[in-house]
């Protein structure tokens, strides 16, 4: 039976966003609505990512109070949900990829094998793709905003349970 994984988008016109000019000059670049995201594992109650100048970090219990968050629910086997969720455990203290991030912007033209550090968007794809999925892309290549364009397609419409009760979600499966 699938579980249920989330991805959480925060587009560069929120309030958060506002905080960070990386965030600004990263959408200037991409041309993308979204600045950043997170894995979301409902089992555990963790979010998972990394933002400029920190190390990855699963986060039990954040909310996600601002209305600004887009959100999409992938369905997945049991298998791949624990494969990510391993992965995200294996990543945790890493630090920020501040030159991946500046060249991902750019086309991520010269990325690197070895994971030692990450950006949002990078870390995001490589846990999807522990679980089999999104293995087409190149994950230092990704942006908030490649991103979500990958995930979208198989949409329907339901509430996530952390978001204000405006937010719209877009489910899909894998």
């Amino acid at each position: 039976m699938p579980t249920e994984i989330q991805l959480a988008f925060l587009p560069v016109d929120s309030e958060a966003a506002a905080e960070a000019w990386q965030n600004h000059a990263a959408s200037l670049f991409t041309g993308s609505k979204y600045i950043h995201c997170e894995l979301l594992f409902p089992k555990t109650d963790e979010a998972f990512s990394i933002t400029a100048d920190s190390h990855v970090f699963l986060y039990r219990g954040k909310r996600f109070s601002r209305s600004e968050w887009d959100f999409f629910s992938v369905a997945v086997q049991p298998h791949k949900y624990a494969a990510m969720y391993a992965f995200a455990r294996a990543q945790v203290g890493k630090p920020f990829n501040t030159w991946g991030f500046y060249t991902s912007v750019l086309g991520g033209f010269w990325g690197d094998g070895a994971k030692e550090s990450y950006f949002c968007s990078e870390l995001i794809t490589h846990a999807l793709q522990a679980g089999g999925m999104l293995s087409e892309y190149t994950p230092h290549r990704m942006t908030p905003g490649s991103l979500a364009t990958a995930l979208e397609g198989h949409t329907s419409r339901t509430m996530h349970p952390r978001a204000d009760m405006g937010q719209l979600v877009q489910s899909m499966q894998f």
